[in-house]
């Protein structure tokens, strides 16, 4: 599989690959059930995953095929070698609650979404409401002939609606909730709310030569949640909630309620991308300015927001307090930074703790921890590093991209600074120059601190190459697309061992082996949680090779360390908690808003670390859906939450109330949830 010749970047690139299956954000790669077999993996969303969906299958020839969605709408099917390709897929039923239709040639990776189905009914040229019931080769020959002009003639309404086309094939290319191809899907969706359409009513102007966009124009949703905040009397920060299918947002001020959207009034030259916020500099102190912010792209313009205002601080008040600057400096040109009110810094206050140490001298070596890191941060500013004084000359709050919420940031002079989160969670340089992590010190440093591996079986490397018969992890959380990784540095190459939804990896230079067990789950391979007090344990672990680079099976036996999974904002009980932990320290949450015909749909996530998250799906119709993750594997949901999950927007709190979730298959345990959450 691999060639000693092969750079770091190509053997992530395979290693990635080959996790992509289970990830828990929706993404899912193709794969077969043997020779001859047909097998499907997909993505069945709307924008939104389409949750619980039954999935029908039609083939050429052969029985019908009957499947599921899961929580996130990504669906396995093996049909066996008893079908004939092509088939067409239907999804229905599940949340959102749609019917939508889609194709396969071959075995492999299909998605069904909105864009499916248009392209299905432009190249069978008839409803696939009327045809998938009694779908035959003749109709399978009809979409393949006219398959190519369909995605093209697709990917144009798509273009003249939102602005953007697929940037993978519309059928087969791998997509995941949340990317950029799935931002088309939700402006899509949004201007076909706004034009009352639904995928059912386009399909007749898919079949003839009449233009979808003729009936849904081009349409970007108003943004949502604007928020003024004045940090000094110079200055005021706006932030607000991203849009599905914009690519910049213009910013309108003035002086007095009631801002008409005119050039006049427009303070940004060019649109600002991203969604982490805008700074307004330059401003009068003692002043109260009114906002709104308008979404856009190259086909459509938002009305304006909900108007925001803010007044400015006096001219010798400050924004930060007595003592308190930022160094705009030590940071690029155009960053989300303010100097911070007295009571922002003290929302900060608290103890992080963590470990210090450094990376090699290679691209791509692993960090490796020398010693504990302590920092405790006063209400006041004044601070104390592993005991000794530290003197912070810069207090910026930087408003970070996307979801992600705010950051303080604290400099000592031009070499140290920490980037501090209300969760805990921070990171950074000392003044000595050593690397910062919140991941928690266990002692001793090296190769000792992270736990250890016996590898045994008979594995044998690229060309030969002897297997390691140990492996002393130096740094823990590395690898970019796992859950739970643990490494050994090894130049441009180093060892991985890997845990990501159902899937088990060990990869270097001298090879991969992996196992997934999408049914079953990695306990079943032998790997077993104590996250409560940071283990993760290998009984007999045996992964076959990934490829025939690679010979014989290589056998995990031993513990591997991880930071334990505690906490008191949120604490969980219950049969599940190896697996889950005992609690979150209520890290920043993110926040995704969907509208799905008349309901809305805000998804909140609290990420905890170590692998574990709580996801909240609140409907406007009152349906509150709880779902924690280990995202190295089990999983437990409850699907309609009711009183025991109070969701106050106002208050911008969740309160779990005894909240008892069941495990998702094949997941036997419960937990319970019991405290309070902020909301974003």
């Amino acid at each position: 599989m691999y060639s000693d010749l092969l750079s770091r970047t190509t053997l992530m690139g395979s290693l990635a690959l080959a996790l992509s299956l289970s990830g828990c954000g929706g993404t899912d790669s193709a794969s077969t059930a043997g020779t001859g077999s047909v097998t499907f993996t997909g993505l069945a969303a709307t924008g939104a995953g389409i949750a619980n969906g039954t999935v029908n299958v039609r083939c050429a020839s052969g029985l019908p095929y009957t499947g599921t969605t899961d929580g996130n709408g990504v669906f396995t099917l093996t049909l066996g070698t008893d079908r004939t390709l092509p088939c067409m897929l239907k999804v229905s039923g599940g949340i959102p609650s749609v019917t939508l239709y889609s194709f396969a040639q071959a075995s492999g990776r299909v998605n069904i979404t909105p864009a499916t189905d248009l392209v299905v009914a432009r190249a069978l040229g008839t409803d696939p409401d009327v045809n998938f019931n009694t779908f035959s080769p003749a109709n399978g020959k009809t979409i393949e002939a006219n398959l190519k002009a369909a995605k093209t003639y697709v990917n144009q309404q798509l273009s003249d609606i939102t602005g953007s086309t697929f940037g993978k094939d519309l059928l087969t290319g791998a997509f995941s909730v949340g990317d950029a191809d799935d931002e088309i899907l939700e402006a899509l969706g949004a201007a076909m709310n706004a034009a009352g359409q639904t995928v059912a009513q386009l399909r007749p102007a898919a079949q003839g030569n009449i233009g979808i966009s003729s009936s849904v124009p081009a349409f970007l949703n108003v943004p949502a949640n604007p928020n003024a905040t004045a940090n000094s009397a110079s200055q005021i920060t706006l932030t607000w909630t991203a849009v599905a299918g914009a690519t910049g947002y213009n910013i309108y001020r003035a002086n007095t309620s009631g801002i008409a959207i005119t050039d006049g009034n427009k303070i940004t030259t060019t649109p600002v991308t991203g969604i982490g916020g805008y700074a307004d500099t330059g401003l009068s102190a003692s002043t109260r300015y009114f906002y709104k912010v308008v979404a856009k792209n190259s086909v459509a313009v938002s009305l304006g927001s909900a108007e925001v205002s803010a007044t400015t601080s006096t001219a010798n008040g400050g924004g930060g307090g007595s003592g308190l600057t930022c160094d705009t400096s030590q940071f690029g040109p155009g960053a989300a930074v303010t100097t911070p009110t007295a009571e922002q810094l003290a929302s900060f206050a608290r103890t992080y703790t963590g470990s210090e140490g450094s990376y090699g001298p290679n691209p791509g070596d692993s960090f490796v921890a020398t010693g504990s890191a302590t920092l405790v941060l006063n209400v006041n500013g004044t601070a104390t590093y592993n005991g000794d004084n530290y003197t912070p000359t810069s207090y910026c709050l930087e408003t970070l991209t996307g979801s992600a919420g705010t950051q303080l940031v604290i400099h000592a002079g031009a070499m140290s600074h920490f980037d501090l989160k209300t969760s805990g969670a921070w990171s950074g340089y000392t003044s000595a120059g050593k690397v910062v992590t919140d991941a928690a010190y266990s002692g001793g440093g090296g190769n000792t601190s992270l736990g250890s591996l016996a590898i045994s079986g008979n594995p044998v490397g690229i060309a030969g190459a002897a297997v390691p018969s140990a492996f002393n992890p130096t740094a823990y959380g590395t690898h970019p697309t796992a859950a739970v990784s643990w490494s050994m540095p090894g130049g441009a190459t180093p060892w991985y061992i890997s845990i990501n939804g159902h899937v088990v990896t060990s990869g270097s230079a001298f090879g991969a082996w992996q196992k997934q067990v999408v049914l079953a789950g990695v306990e079943s391979l032998g790997v077993s949680f104590d996250l409560p007090n940071g283990h993760i344990t290998f009984t007999n672990v045996s992964l076959p090779p990934f490829s025939v680079a690679q010979t014989g099976t290589l056998t995990l036996n031993g513990t591997l360390n991880v930071p334990p999974a505690t906490g008191s904002a949120v604490t969980i009980t219950g049969t599940g908690t190896h697996a889950a932990g005992t609690g979150l320290d209520a890290p920043s949450a993110s926040l995704q808003t969907f509208l799905l015909g008349s309901t809305t749909k805000n998804i909140y996530t609290w990420n905890g670390g170590k692998g574990v998250s709580i996801q909240l799906d609140s409907y406007s119709s009152g349906l509150k859906t709880v779902t924690l993750t280990n995202s190295a594997g089990p999983s437990w949901r409850i699907l309609d939450a009711g009183a025991t999950v109070n969701v106050n927007t106002s208050a911008k709190t969740v309160t779990f109330s005894t909240a008892s979730l069941s495990g998702i298959s094949p997941t036997t345990s419960s937990i319970t949830l019991n405290g309070t959450l902020t909301l974003p």
